[in-house]
């Protein structure tokens, strides 16, 4: 079962970007990435999603209009270009106005091959595992 996760120890500074890498332990099999991820959009702001190494090649559509929400989908016609590592990386801004401290990514959902797949640990909406933090400088 593979693991999908937000890299932990990630810093950011008030004004600056910072990428947030989304990661796979075993991309083997792996045809198509359906997530939704969370975040504060009082400290975040100006998403923009790419694709990773695991996904090079592949074909991404990003919902960022949402209010604090990402809903993503990644097409791999080709199959994964890598066995494991970065499937996305979401691109934030920090605004000018963040306080200073750590603010949460969470990682609410992720379905792989239309759950085809099984992902362990389960990703769910608020605190778990799965999710990342951005130190705030």
């Amino acid at each position: 079962m593979p693991s999908v996760r937000i890299l932990p120890g990630l810093r950011g500074a008030r004004g600056a970007t910072v990428t947030v890498p989304i990661v796979i332990d075993d991309a083997t099999g792996l045809e198509s990435i359906d997530c939704k991820v969370g975040y504060d959009s009082t400290v975040l702001a100006s998403p923009r999603v790419r694709l990773g190494a695991v996904t090079t090649g592949g074909m991404v559509i990003a919902n960022t209009t949402i209010f604090s929400r990402i809903i993503i989908a990644v097409a791999l016609p080709e199959g994964p270009s890598a066995p494991s590592g970065t499937v996305l990386e979401i691109d934030f801004r920090v605004r000018p106005s963040a306080p200073v401290g750590g603010t949460r990514v969470d990682l609410r959902l992720v379905s792989l091959n239309e759950d085809g797949l099984v992902v362990s640990p389960a990703p769910r909406v608020g605190v778990d595992s799965t999710d990342g933090l951005i130190h705030i400088t």
